[in-house]
């Protein structure tokens, strides 16, 4: 079966879920929002019916859960298909935690066009500390592997050299000290049938005089689209 993807993002105020169905059949969908926290937690569930070779977004309100321990925002999409079987997750950007280090221009990119990813200021730092960020230079989409850009939009480029281990070549990535604010990632994309997920490797170096601590970023979940996908908004 052809895989499915998809991405959610906070919206004005809304939740808006994108659904890629790049099958020739229509998928049926149960879509459920929910959270973890020690195991899955549902909130609400919502159906979904996704036409074949279609891009499908469809807009929520944001799902909260009053019951229990105090009132918890649904931050991730489980979507199971028709015999129950979980098929993908995806956390809500800008509503779950592990995504407000980026903003995307767009979540989804037409094939041949330029992805942008500006990447947030971090939070303000004491003295001692210094932290540096490192990007892949390249990226991969499907089994297309491509060259990736980063820039500034605001300010100058602060190259660094951040401790990475015996086995890593510095080379490989681009990294930046704390002066990154307002890094933008330029991505390129070729000319594709159906619909891939881009990816790059990103990670955080926090350096304190007694070590380093090391955080991998997730990438932001763009999704590039060929000529023979649709894109409808419901």
């Amino acid at each position: 079966p052809s895989r499915l993807y998809s991405i959610a993002w906070e919206h004005q105020g809304r939740v808006q879920l994108a659904i890629a169905n790049p099958s020739s059949s229509y998928e049926e969908l149960t879509a459920a929002f929910g959270y973890y926290r020690l195991g899955k937690r549902i909130i609400d569930e919502f159906s979904v019916d996704v036409p074949p070779k279609t891009i499908l977004v469809t807009t929520y309100p944001k799902i909260t859960d009053d019951a229990g321990s105090g009132y918890r925002q649904a931050d991730t999409i489980y979507l199971s298909d028709a015999s129950n079987r979980q098929v993908a997750a995806t956390q809500i950007i800008g509503l779950h935690p592990a995504t407000m280090h980026y903003r995307v221009e767009r979540y989804l990119v037409s094939a041949g066009r330029e992805a942008l990813v500006y990447l947030e200021t971090p939070w303000e730092l004491d003295q001692e500390t210094e932290v540096y960020i490192s990007i892949g230079k390249t990226y991969t989409l499907g089994d297309h592997v491509g060259r990736l850009r980063v820039d500034s939009h605001s300010g100058t480029l602060g190259r660094a050299k951040p401790p990475f281990g015996d086995t890593e070549n510095p080379d490989d990535y681009q990294s930046y000290s704390y002066t990154w604010r307002g890094l933008v990632v330029k991505i390129p994309t070729p000319r594709l049938e159906g619909v891939e997920r881009l990816d790059f490797d990103i990670e955080k170096f926090i350096s304190i005089p007694d070590g380093t601590a090391r955080h991998g970023l997730s990438a932001p979940p763009i999704l590039v689209y060929g000529p023979d996908m649709r894109v409808v908004e419901n």
